[in-house]
């Protein structure tokens, strides 16, 4: 999954972009080259319009200029059971937020220990997805516009829109229910509507737990989905990787 979001890994907005930059800048060190710092910045999100192979070098520059150290490991857990982990350790208590801690230095060669792995995830895709189009430098006026309908019967209305602009293996499917009875004639059924959708919610998440959380697995392999009741309707959303979205 690693390996897919980086190839088709979508450019978060500026605002997250920035966010999640903030944090990573508390930690990394460079010199005093002004290109250091750009170079960190780029190497974090490069732009998809460089090629995959120029990115990977990228990677595999910033990997050969790093020198091994001891890594820093956090650990978050209830209090009780920190105790039993670190042992002798002794709490501190952080001086600004007062939140209480335990350090710990890792041994220099690390335990072995048995590792029991998971089945293999079923909603990864098994090989290289790839777009049926490719990404467009410069898309058309013509390559944008509403779907166009595919079927059209009294009990169901189907419409469909190939992408042609951002050249990724991603799919989304949009259902619609309509129906007048989740708030568009009174408040009462609006409601009744958000009732219902939370008892549906609640019901998914048992299922879910009797099939042993396969909804975690999917979320992990970049499938998501949502259930919502509004006055259109009962809506429901599916997207992710179109090799494995049902």
């Amino acid at each position: 999954m690693a390996r897919l979001g980086f190839t088709w890994g979508e450019t978060p907005d500026v605002g997250a972009a920035a966010t999640g930059l903030a944090a990573k800048l508390q930690v990394a060190g460079w010199s005093d080259r002004t290109e250091d710092l750009r170079e960190f910045l780029f190497l974090d999100r490069a732009p998809r319009d460089a090629t995959l192979d120029a990115r990977r070098k990228g990677v595999d520059e910033m990997l050969s200029a790093l020198s091994s150290s001891t890594p820093l490991a956090t650990i978050t857990a209830p209090d009780d059971e920190l105790k039993l982990a670190v042992g002798s350790a002794e709490k501190r208590t952080e001086p600004i937020y007062g939140t209480r801690y335990y350090a710990e230095r890792l041994p220099e060669a690390p335990r072995g220990a048995a590792v029991d792995f998971p089945a293999a995830n079923p909603y990864v895709p098994i090989s290289d997805p790839a777009p049926r189009n490719a990404r467009k430098a410069r898309p058309r006026a013509s390559d944008f516009g509403p779907p166009a309908i595919i079927d059209d019967d009294p009990f169901l209305r189907l419409w469909h829109r190939e992408d042609r602009i951002f050249g990724v293996p991603r799919a989304a499917a949009l259902v619609l229910l309509r129906t007048a009875k989740t708030g568009s004639e009174s408040a009462l059924d609006a409601v009744h509507a958000r009732l219902w959708r939370s008892l549906a919610a609640d019901a998914l998440r048992d299922a879910d737990y009797a099939s042993g959380f396969s909804s975690y697995d999917a979320t992990l392999a970049g499938l998501d989905w949502t259930l919502g009741a509004g006055p259109r309707g009962v809506q429901m959303s599916f997207g992710g990787y179109d090799a494995k979205l049902p």
